[in-house]
């Protein structure tokens, strides 16, 4: 257990007593409504007394504080600080001067740092009778503590061109796999290569969504170039690795609910040099926008969905979810899957993908779309990511029989 009372006239002196007392009131104030990057900017941009150093180090107490899910039942400032220890794993300034023994104890096991902080790492990732029985809960429960990495992925023939550059700036990076470079996640990319032309930001097991289907997509036939239609098609990370691995092959629909997220996607594919053939806004819940007449050799669909697998990335999620409306994304999920199968070719193929590690939104979302549709369901697994700092995806493909 570790001692509070002997340092609080040492606490209230610190030159870091403001900070973590900002950070306790931010935390305290944040309702969820939003995603907790922007009303941290608009703070900031309101209170311009915090310099770069102090903003970084509040953003990092907050995010910690909700990286320990529900290990702790109210944000102080000790417990702002115990979450900070949980995530840390060299030495820090303000462990040092507000609590010694705890930024002695950094490099500790985090079973030995939950003891040490008196939590239940169970608390973390407390849904764990609803997480797929395929992960393992205490690694992707554990995992939450640390923030995932920065992947790039390379476009075709560009890889020397992004290592010369990143190397010309003494940039650190790791090769992971033909194509995919790992950066620390506080690496800024827009000023040293060119985005979406060169590279493309992309989670790692995100540029692996297609390999369980690679075989079917290398059979399909290429007398013509294929009709792809990405139905949720968001900042279109999906339609581009598909160009790529299809070496351009392809013709592209993408549609969405939101039509100044197409605006942003046609900006993004034009940056790539990749033309998209048509955009169009629809709620496919409800089965409007959709042209019948059109019919799809591939649909992507990346699924509306819990964003449970990347809650690394967004703690604030994991802080402030609710397990009842997961019947929300499952009923959404099932109408959309039922929409555009309607659109699928004969003998084409759907890619169902998720960043969720729950079995409702994912396996038992599989059995639901074979009981709904005339898909069958060729293969599905999950993509864990924690091991080398990425998301945890689900992907499937179904081919219309």
């Amino acid at each position: 257990m570790y001692q509070y009372g002997c340092i609080r006239t040492a606490f209230f002196m610190s030159r870091y007593f403001n900070t973590i007392h900002t950070a306790v009131a931010l935390v305290n104030n944040y309702t969820g409504e939003k995603p907790f990057i922007f009303f941290l900017k608009n703070y900031f941009s309101q209170n311009k007394k915090h310099g770069s150093q102090d903003r970084k180090l509040i953003s990092e107490l907050c995010y910690n504080y909700f990286r320990t899910g529900h290990c702790f039942n109210h944000a102080d400032e000790k417990n702002l600080a115990a979450a900070f220890f949980m995530c840390q794993h060299t030495g820090h300034p303000l462990l040092e001067e507000l609590y010694p023994h705890l930024n002695e104890a950094v490099h500790f096991s985090i079973n030995e740092k939950a003891k040490i902080v008196n939590i239940d790492l169970q608390k973390i990732f407390p849904f764990r009778s609803i997480l797929s029985e395929q992960l393992n809960t205490n690694e992707f429960s554990n995992s939450l503590l640390k923030q995932p990495k920065l992947f790039l992925r390379c476009r075709p023939n560009k890889k020397e061109i992004v290592q010369q550059k990143l190397q010309a700036k003494q940039i650190e990076y790791e090769v992971l796999d033909e194509d995919c470079i790992c950066l620390s996640n506080k690496t800024g990319t827009q000023d040293i290569i060119l985005l979406n032309k060169e590279a493309v930001i992309q989670d790692y097991r995100s540029q692996q969504v297609f390999n369980i289907g690679f075989n079917l997509l290398q059979s399909l036939p290429f007398k013509n170039k294929l009709n792809v239609w990405d139905c949720c098609a968001a900042s279109g990370g999906k339609s581009i690795l598909l160009y790529d691995i299809l070496q351009g092959q392809i013709f592209i629909t993408a549609s969405d609910i939101r039509s100044s997220i197409l605006k942003n996607m046609q900006t993004r594919l034009k940056e790539a040099d990749i033309k998209l053939q048509h955009t169009f806004t629809a709620d496919l819940t409800e089965n409007k926008g959709i042209h019948k007449q059109d019919k799809y050799d591939i649909i992507i669909l990346d699924a509306p969905c819990s964003g449970s697998g990347t809650w690394g990335r967004t703690p604030e999620q994991l802080y402030f979810f609710n397990e009842n409306i997961l019947a929300h994304y499952s009923q959404k999920q099932l109408q959309i899957a039922s929409q555009v199968a309607s659109q699928l070719r004969e003998n084409g193929l759907l890619f169902y993908i998720t960043c969720s590690v729950f079995k409702s939104e994912n396996e038992e979302m599989v059995r639901a779309i074979e009981k709904q549709t005339s898909l069958k369901c060729i293969e599905y697994k999950y993509l864990p990511g924690w091991r080398v700092g990425a998301d945890t995806l689900f992907t499937s493909v179904f081919q219309k029989e």
